[in-house]
């Protein structure tokens, strides 16, 4: 009896094929083990005559599978091959350009298909590859490309010389541009420009400029920019619509932020995530340009809020004076990200509007989830200070009252225990606690009393209704049946994603969570 996939129509099978294809939104990092989409190809048309015969009649699958990753350390017949397939149907071609067997395969065929390509995302690494060997590689941007939809490259030297005007200022279809530089700035006007969904700025333009060159791009949806410059007078600021706007990322200091936000009126729709690279300590913050800042983005804030209320808040914690809230749960791929500051400082004595607003008109009521502390950035465990006096003043509030699950690290929950700041009034409601592997490899002292989970739960009992879920996600195989005292308590244990099981804890079969053990014997369930 044949098997059900064996029986699909053709375009059925076509269409599953072609969901393999997709153009990386961020490149794999070097070393990922994720499996590209052309080696899933390969793999599929060894299956059966008819699944080859299928994959070998389609260019335009192969076209869209140029994964220089890939086919940079790829025998010369298989590239060769892959070129072949691809005929003469639109290509997407992506990936670094790092070593020069890369280079040698991409310059050649960017040389011969750059009329037929469709898309193209470029990482250029400047380490073994000479500045002339790369020259070339950009003067192919001189030509018309009467099909290019998206174009993302990264420079990493400021000298490389990318054509001004770029593409003969022929790109009708030209939908997103991303070209990240310390130095490049493309021509604004040209004939594609009003045609741009998404455009990304790079360090290289000043204020003035960005401004100008939005008033040329009224399709926009997505906005990115990177911005250094300090000069800007907030009073020349011009007023740029931006109707269509549902993405806009910032990244900057506060007044460069203030202006860009003050600005540019976008859709009720838009989505704001902003970054600050250098946090200064609060001794050293412009409190007008913070001010600005925040009077700025409430125009965004505001109505975005009241048309997506968060389930999930991911709270972190950046250089003990400020904290950010962060979409745990994205609606379409959307993440709002505003850092606010942390206003329990006598020297800083500013309440955040942006927190007073969101609290005042309930954007928090749907809370269901709080991320505590998931980042990179530690420095605020050695000083908690301000940001610690944050949390204590929101749960005060009862900002955090409908949250059932928290989902922390072990060495976050040391650091509230220790310093006495669990209280019931913090998360009165809590039900489930998910404790994850840090992020960093971090070297934690071992506590006589067990794990910060343990006594965490333990408390939680003594002071009211119990945790009832916990799950732990273990960094190591280890015993963890100390948790049989918290009776009734429901343990759900992950390794590196496998799920271990699950156990009742007081139902007398402790050697259930005796992981260590087990794996010792070869006894780990499968």
């Amino acid at each position: 009896m044949s098997a059900p996939i064996s029986i699909l129509h053709e375009d059925i099978l076509w269409r599953i094929f072609m969901e393999n294809v997709e153009f990386p939104d961020e490149l794999a990092p070097w070393g990922s083990n994720v499996i590209q989409p052309i080696v899933t190809a390969r793999h599929c048309s060894q299956v059966c005559q008819r699944w080859r015969y299928t994959l070998l009649s389609s260019s335009s699958i192969w076209a869209k599978m140029i994964d220089l990753e890939s086919l940079g350390q790829a025998r010369i017949e298989w590239k060769e091959e892959v070129v072949s397939r691809a005929g003469e149907a639109l290509m997407w071609i992506y990936g670094r350009i790092r070593q020069r067997n890369t280079l040698y395969f991409f310059l050649p065929l960017l040389q011969r298909k750059w009329a037929r390509i469709q898309a193209l995302s470029i990482w250029e690494y400047a380490g073994e590859i000479h500045m002339e060997e790369r020259q070339k590689i950009w003067d192919c941007l001189k030509g018309p490309v009467p099909h290019l939809r998206r174009i993302h490259i990264e420079l990493s030297d400021s000298r490389t010389a990318v054509p001004y005007p770029l593409f003969g200022d022929h790109a009708p279809l030209l939908r997103e541009l991303h070209i990240i530089s310390q130095a490049y700035k493309f021509p604004c006007p040209a004939s594609w420009t009003r045609n741009l969904f998404a455009v990304t700025f790079s360090k290289a333009y000043m204020i003035k400029e960005v401004l100008d060159a939005l008033k040329y791009m009224p399709q926009l949806v997505q906005l990115e920019i990177v911005m250094e410059d300090e000069t800007f007078n907030r009073a020349d600021a011009s007023r740029i619509h931006l109707p269509h706007l549902k993405i806009l990322q910032l990244d900057g200091n506060w007044h460069s932020n203030a202006v860009l936000l003050k600005s540019i009126t976008p859709s009720q729709d838009c989505c704001l995530s902003i970054s600050v690279d250098r946090i200064p300590s609060y001794y050293g913050l412009d409190v007008e340009s913070f001010q600005e800042y925040e009077t700025a983005a409430m125009k965004y804030i505001v109505p975005y809020f009241s048309l997506h209320r968060p389930s999930v808040l991911n709270l972190l914690f950046r250089a003990t004076n400020f904290v950010v809230f962060e979409d745990g749960a994205p609606t379409d791929a959307r993440c709002f990200y505003i850092p606010i500051s942390a206003e329990r400082a006598a020297h800083f004595p500013y309440t955040s509007a942006i927190l007073t607003t969101l609290i005042k008109d309930g954007s928090f009521t749907h809370l269901k989830e709080l991320k505590l502390g998931l980042w990179y950035d530690f420095t605020w465990l050695g000083s908690p200070g301000p940001a610690i006096g944050t949390l204590l003043g929101l749960s005060s509030i009862n900002i955090f009252s409908s949250i059932t699950t928290l989902t922390t690290l072990d060495s976050v929950l040391e650091h509230l225990l220790r310093e006495e700041f669990y209280s019931y009034a913090f998360l009165p409601n809590l039900t489930i606690l998910r404790v994850v592997p840090a992020c960093l490899n971090e070297v934690q002292a071992p506590n006589a009393d067990g794990p910060a989970y343990h006594r965490f739960v333990r408390n939680r009992k003594a002071l009211g209704p119990p945790i009832t879920v916990l799950e732990i996600h273990l960094e190591t195989l280890h015993d963890v049946d100390y948790l049989e005292e918290h009776s009734g308590l429901f343990v759900r244990c992950f390794y590196f994603g496998r799920d271990l099981g699950e156990y009742r804890c007081g139902d007398g079969r402790p050697e259930k969570l005796r992981f260590g053990t087990m794996k010792k014997e070869g006894l780990l369930p499968t």
